[in-house]
């Protein structure tokens, strides 16, 4: 069956798709401090329709519910714009952006009072499934899904006034800056990914700018695989 043009359709995440995004994520970006499933879960529940997973249509292959597995996976955090900003600055880690920091997307508020707030992109990748049913491209895909929710919300008084992303690789960069038009902010991330070449299962780490460079004068079987940016918007989508 030859890829079609439809894009594939956004689904609510489910309980497999929360390990495989930790999973996705812990290899790329092997953090010290990294999400757990229940900070994750929070996002979530906190605002759902920020977090979703992209099933085949009818006539695409893997259209079987039941059986289907994720074409591709989208997580956004929303966030009230005091935890964004901080976040942004360099005083708080994706860890910490739980609690107080989340903003109630699924809350009814009476008055009529705009809320603010501010997504900030956790997590994005598609799966062979993805090119082998479509040939929609996922970045624009994921915005124009983003672009239909954050139009529900503003419909009910919340204002989105900026996005982010902490982009590890190059690809991610590139997403952050030509889909959802982001500008790398300077001197916030002080950290690259390094791995040591006799060790890859075990060596690869994020450490911070200095001890990377310690590291590679160190020994010449280390080397920088990606040096993490803050990609941030201000303003909606």
């Amino acid at each position: 069956m030859n890829p079609t043009h439809a894009a594939p359709i956004a689904e609510p995440l489910r309980d497999q798709d929360l390990l495989d995004v930790l999973h996705h994520d812990s290899a790329v970006y092997p953090t010290d401090s990294p999400l757990s499933l229940e900070v994750l879960a929070d996002w979530i529940q906190a605002a759902p329709q920020f977090a979703f997973r992209f099933q085949a249509r009818s006539g695409q292959r893997y259209d079987e519910p039941s059986s289907a597995p994720a074409m591709g996976l989208f997580v956004a955090v929303a966030l009230t714009t005091d935890a964004w900003r901080s976040f942004i600055a360099g005083n708080l880690r994706e860890a910490d952006l739980h609690t107080e920091a989340l903003f109630p997307a699924l809350s009814h508020h009476e008055t009529s009072a705009v809320r603010e707030y501010a997504l900030h992109v956790y997590h994005i990748h598609k799966t062979a499934a993805w090119d082998a049913a479509t040939s929609a491209r996922m970045g624009p895909t994921v915005k124009a899904e983003l672009l239909r929710r954050v139009a529900e919300l503003e419909a009910c008084g919340d204002r989105l006034v900026g996005v982010s992303g902490l982009a590890v690789t190059d690809a991610g960069i590139a997403l952050m800056a030509n889909v959802f038009e982001c500008v790398l902010l300077e001197g916030v991330v002080d950290e690259v990914v390094v791995e040591n070449a006799r060790h890859l299962d075990t060596d690869r780490k994020v450490v911070s700018t200095a001890e990377g460079d310690r590291l590679l004068a160190l020994d010449e079987d280390w080397r920088v695989v990606s040096r993490p940016q803050m990609m941030v918007r201000h303003g909606s989508l």
